[in-house]
């Protein structure tokens, strides 16, 4: 009899006692639920099959559990299931936009929003990627659905962060706004022109649908190196900051390095400024203690104290420091694709051209792509020839940018003008004399507005005192060329702002703040104050929030800058340099990082001794990471400073500098100079 109990007991469905009613565990029932927890379970980022699983968690999820009953421990356990429901179709969303298939992610983004009405960065998501498809309509009708939905469900409009992406998407795609988008009041000036480097992309579609090609190339796995070319003014800086954004759209982590021409910064600075701006991928990363000790010597951040690699020869201790930077970058795309951008390569240091040139064959197999923009008429001496070897292996992609052409000068004059209707005859006199230069065009379009031979009306209307006479503009008081653009619109900057603007110029094309208030003398308010202003002459821009560890001021341009500091009087720009040499000595008297600025500052100040011995330190250090073109230099302009001090050198100094010198020429072979 108790044979036949217990048997009877097996067979049950239910077992209910006075508190509880449960599912007999001994059955061999199939459940829903405990198929879904356990592949949810397996859903983590780190299993290669972890997409695999979430789109099972989605299979056995089959509506609410227990739908239509409403005890607490039922309500408790249907929000416990759906928050992992909600979680899984995240990652899905995720992992499809990382791998480039945006139309598998997009229907994972709508399922997340049926899911969740009033989840606005759901429907951001999906706007995203239904523009990324070219489904631009598409995108502002999902804008539209969460409008609604935020109002039927919650009573409140979208957030800011969701009405910018709509109107973004809208710009970018030359769509209306969307008509419930928060209405703007005509500004009576031309805010486009203040921050040039917001204006939609004009004219550069076919390059930029390339570049998106490689970036989602390097997604799936297939990285390399994609070399920008054009003279100055033709928006390779605008066409690489839409490339970013389109980026991150894509998933892909961005980094920044840029090359400079006035000052002298140290060894491998852009790549190092890339590789500072992942370091929290980096440190995420496991590394091995030998490449992370070895590259904390040009990115001390990493340094751990657990001790030094071995000495090896000389050779081979460069040959280690470069594999430990293409191992930095590997490991960080280890983690998440990367977009590296080079602006302005043309002045790239030697030591970061070689490390370059040494990553280049392993960016095929790498979810890492490279973009340097270029200058082809500043393209000198080592640059020249490396970025030539570079290319002659086949391995790097190369990208020519040409001029505008005369309709999108006109598309460029209306959108940087905000037109209502075009202005044909207004933009071929302008087309005439840019040639299709896209920053002279903006140059001058500011110029003619500073001055008041362009105006707005309140109602928005864009006028010159030649709109009813004139049939081609003939009249119009255009500058001669770009410098003499950029020249007459300092010139009526007041003294003020003129002054504080060639101090900028002098600091260097990225401008700390706190570095720009020590050498002025300003408080803190008032540099901010004027800060604004240079930023609202279209001057300077202020930090890129998206961008970080950039600086807090930079030029709009580097011609600005170029210009700015090539009107100073040599008195006064030896004066500039000498303040900004003391004011870094002020800030971090001990901070080596900045060796080779006070090297700069101090020959531009004309300070021979200080320059000596500065230039003599900055060179130890660019030895001592085998950056042996930037040591020789350094050498060098030592023993320049030394023979132009007043007084007698120090002969055992001099002796010194040539031995140091003596030494890295043998590292490099050069025997005659050796």
């Amino acid at each position: 009899r108790q044979a036949q109990d217990e048997t009877r007991a097996s067979h049950r469905v239910l077992l209910i006692d006075s508190d509880t009613v449960q599912l007999n565990p001994a059955l061999p029932l199939w459940l829903d639920v405990e198929e879904f927890t356990k592949h949810k379970a397996q859903c983590t980022t780190s299993r290669p099959d972890a997409l695999t699983h979430c789109e099972l968690c989605l299979a056995h999820y089959r509506g609410e559990f227990l739908a239509g009953y409403y005890d607490d421990w039922a309500l408790l356990e249907r929000e416990r299931l759906q928050g992992m429901l909600l979680v899984a179709l995240e990652r899905l969303v995720e992992g499809y936009k990382g791998r480039g298939e945006y139309e598998q992610a997009l229907s994972f983004a709508r399922r997340l929003v049926a899911e969740e009405p009033w989840r606005e960065e759901a429907h951001r998501e999906a706007m995203r990627l239904c523009h990324l498809l070219g489904e631009h309509a598409e995108a502002l009708k999902q804008f539209e659905a969460c409008r609604q939905s935020l109002a039927e469900e919650l009573g409140v409009e979208p957030s800011p962060e969701t009405v910018a992406l709509a109107d973004e998407i809208a710009t970018r795609s030359g769509l209306s706004r969307p008509p419930l988008l928060p209405a703007t009041a005509r500004p009576v000036t031309a805010p486009l022109l203040e921050r040039p480097d917001r204006l939609p992309l004009v004219g550069r579609r076919k390059e930029l649908a390339e570049l998106l090609r490689q970036v989602e190339a390097a997604v799936r796995g297939s990285g390399g190196l994609t070399l920008v070319y054009g003279e100055a003014g033709m928006g390779k800086s605008r066409l690489v900051r839409e490339l970013a954004e389109s980026a991150r759209w894509r998933g892909a982590l961005t980094a920044w390095g840029r090359c400079y021409e006035l000052a002298a910064p140290p060894a491998y600075q852009p790549l190092v400024e890339a590789l500072r701006a992942s370091l929290p991928a980096l440190d995420g990363m496991a590394l091995e203690p030998l490449w992370r000790a070895e590259l904390s010597r040009i990115l001390p951040e990493l340094a751990t104290g657990e001790g030094t690699p071995p000495p090896l020869s000389p050779e081979e201790e460069q040959r280690r420091l470069l594999e430990a930077i293409a191992r930095g970058f590997l490991a960080v795309a280890a983690a998440r694709p990367v977009l590296v951008l080079l602006e302005d390569a043309q002045w790239m240091d030697p030591s970061s051209l070689e490390a370059l040139h040494y990553l280049l064959p392993r960016l095929g197999e790498a979810p890492l792509l490279v973009v340097a923009t270029v200058r082809a008429e500043e393209l000198v001496g080592q640059g020249k020839e490396v970025l030539s070897a570079m290319e002659s292996t086949r391995l790097p992609r190369r990208l020519d940018l040409g001029r505008l052409s005369a309709a999108e000068t006109e598309e460029l004059v209306g959108r940087g003008l905000e037109l209502e209707q075009p202005a044909p005859r207004f933009s071929a006199r302008l087309y005439a004399e840019t040639e299709g230069n896209a920053f002279f065009l903006l140059e001058m379009l500011w110029t003619l507005v500073e001055e008041g031979a362009l105006y707005r009306s309140e109602a928005g209307r864009w006028s010159t005192p030649w709109d009813e006479s004139t049939e081609d503009y003939a009249e119009l008081p255009l500058p001669r060329g770009v410098v003499h653009s950029i020249t007459r619109r300092l010139e009526r900057l007041p003294d003020g702002l003129n002054e504080l603007l060639n101090m900028a110029a002098v600091i260097g094309r990225g401008i700390s703040f706190e570095l720009w208030r020590t050498v002025s003398g300003w408080t803190e308010e008032g540099l901010l104050t004027a800060g604004d202003a240079l930023c609202g002459r279209g001057l300077l821009l202020a930090a890129d929030p998206a961008a970080p560890g950039s600086a807090d001021y930079a030029f709009a341009h580097d011609q600005i800058r170029r210009v700015a500091y090539e009107c100073l009087a040599a008195p006064r720009r030896r004066f500039y340099h000498r303040r900004v040499a003391e004011a870094l000595m002020e800030l971090a008297p001990t901070n080596g990082q900045r060796l080779e600025a006070l090297a700069y500052h101090w020959t531009g100040a004309e300070e021979w001794d200080k320059a000596a011995e500065y230039h003599h330190q900055a060179g130890d250090r660019a030895r001592s990471v085998y950056a042996n073109a930037e040591a020789v230099a350094h050498y060098t302009e030592a023993l320049v400073a030394l023979g132009r001090a007043p007084g007698p050198a120090d002969p055992s100094f001099k002796y010194r500098l040539h031995l140091a010198r003596e030494a890295v020429y043998d590292l490099l072979g050069g025997r005659e100079a050796q």
